[in-house]
């Protein structure tokens, strides 16, 4: 894992300790290719809504049609 990788993983959790006190815990980012922050969502960010809820609300909002991968940083 390089260094910016580890510094995005190590924010999205860092964003995960705002969720509620519930044992699930969820934090995500979304990063650019220029490895900018782009846009980040938690569990209990809104109230009964899904992490994934809000992150694809802030994509819409961003008008980000496309990505180049993802990556999964379990």
């Amino acid at each position: 894992m390089n260094a910016n990788s580890m510094y995005w993983m190590n924010y999205s959790i860092n964003i995960s300790k705002g969720a509620s006190q519930s044992d699930l815990r969820v934090g995500v980012v979304l990063v650019s290719e220029h490895n900018e922050l782009i846009c980040s969502a938690f569990a209990g960010e809104e109230r009964n809504v899904s992490w994934c809820s809000v992150l694809l609300s802030k994509v819409r909002q961003l008008k980000i049609s496309n990505a180049q991968s993802m990556t999964n940083m379990n």
